[in-house]
């Protein structure tokens, strides 16, 4: 298997033929972070990839069903400090696993936290960055 500019060249065999062929695969690179975060006995690892269609999910369900409902909004606190536009573009993916509902919890939200801060340092232009923590921060 051989790697191009603009995907994949893979080799694979017809048998009605009887013969190879080279096939190109358009894929498109992926940026990706993976990430943890711990509360007690629980454990929620995050991967986050870029760029996405801004979708995020715990155990495979939407964030939006996450129960109970009122510790709901302590996940969506990161997520709200950062701003819409630094993750409109781009899907995390969340499993969590050990604990109880409040330890969840919080090890999804420091998780996406974490996941985000991280990101955000590896594939964002450091133009945009300045060197400036404050870039994390709502203007």
């Amino acid at each position: 298997m051989e790697s191009g500019f603009f995907g994949k060249k893979v080799l694979s065999f017809n048998k009605k033929r009887g013969c190879s062929f080279i096939k190109l695969i358009n894929m498109a690179p992926k940026n990706s972070v993976q990430v943890f975060g711990k509360k007690k006995t629980s454990v929620a690892i995050a991967i986050i990839k870029g760029p996405g269609h801004g979708l995020i999910r715990v155990n495979g369900a939407p964030l939006d069903l996450l129960q109970p409902e009122l510790l709901r909004i302590k996940v969506f606190e990161p997520l709200l400090l950062a701003g819409e536009d630094k993750f409109n573009d781009i899907d995390i993916r969340i499993r969590v696993k050990g604990g109880g509902k409040t330890s969840q919890i919080l090890a999804i939200r420091q998780a996406i936290a974490k996941g985000l801060l991280r990101y955000l340092e590896k594939f964002v232009n450091e133009t945009k960055k300045d060197g400036n923590p404050e870039y994390f921060f709502k203007s």
